[in-house]
């Protein structure tokens, strides 16, 4: 009996000393993946763009001439230290076919990494590649998004940045004056009025949820693809039924400072 107990009080000595080394080892993963967190930056698409040494442009695939496929192809990437991609994951693209030479050509690219003012830490960059695949004079030919209508200056960053340096699209100013608000009932009466309904909550969220007839693009990119892709619309309602409001407010104020004027806010 004597032996049994201290058997089990030894157990429980060793039982204890296991859980805190597990404690331990727990406190130190943990610590290990905030540090890494903070070494990982997310940047523009102008910045990725700028720092590249070595671009490779998607190429237009040949059998999808006769389907005549066309429209955006947005990618997510993850660059390695050494300027390489580590991750390429395809968000949006109007062909499986696209998504793939969208991939294929990024996995090329080299873009060294980003220089933190006032930091000796080395960073990961995390953002998004635009790309626009468009059939002109009976070819398949792809652009940037500085090479579509209306936005040519998308990625002038405003004075004369070194080489490296993280600078967002340039917009030409966020007005402060009052952004219109609306409600459903009035969305209704306008419904016959040309007004596009813009949902800028991310994708996984519109597909989840959203409203009959709205188009999603994502506020992280709006002043990327506005323009080439707004430009001829009258009027937008950006819908914020699902979406926080100070969002939406920050994306009418974007899309104000790029230029849009009819705009208005949707509320619940």
């Amino acid at each position: 009996m004597n032996r049994r107990l201290a058997y089990t009080g030894r157990s429980g000595s060793l039982s204890h000393r296991t859980a805190s080394v597990a404690a331990v080892t727990v406190a130190v993963l943990i610590m290990c993946s905030a540090s890494f967190a903070q070494r990982v930056v997310k940047t523009s698409e102008g910045s990725i763009r700028r720092r590249a040494t070595t671009l490779v442009m998607p190429v237009y695939p040949r059998a999808l001439l006769h389907k005549r496929s066309a429209g955006v192809a947005v990618a997510a990437v993850r660059l390695k230290l050494d300027g390489r991609m580590e991750r390429v994951d395809i968000l949006e693209a109007p062909d499986p076919q696209i998504a793939a030479a969208v991939a294929t050509a990024l996995n090329r690219w080299i873009v060294p990494e980003m220089q933190v003012v006032g930091s000796t830490e080395r960073f990961q960059t995390v953002g998004k590649l635009t790309f626009y695949f468009l059939i002109r004079n009976g070819n398949g030919v792809v652009l940037n998004p500085d090479e579509m209508p209306g936005n040519g200056d998308v990625f002038v960053s405003r004075g004369s940045p070194t080489r490296g340096a993280a600078t967002a699209p340039q917009v030409s100013g966020m007005s402060k004056q009052p952004i219109e608000e609306i409600d459903r009932d009035d969305l209704r009466k306008a419904g016959n009025a040309g007004v596009l309904l813009l949902d800028v909550r991310e994708r996984h969220e519109f597909r989840r949820q959203h409203t009959d007839g709205a188009m999603n693009l994502p506020f992280d990119e709006l002043p990327v693809r506005a323009r080439p892709e707004l430009l001829s619309t009258r009027s937008i309602a950006i819908d914020c039924g699902f979406a926080d409001p100070v969002v939406c407010d920050q994306a009418a104020r974007v899309l104000r400072g790029l230029g849009f004027a009819q705009l208005k806010v949707v509320l619940r």
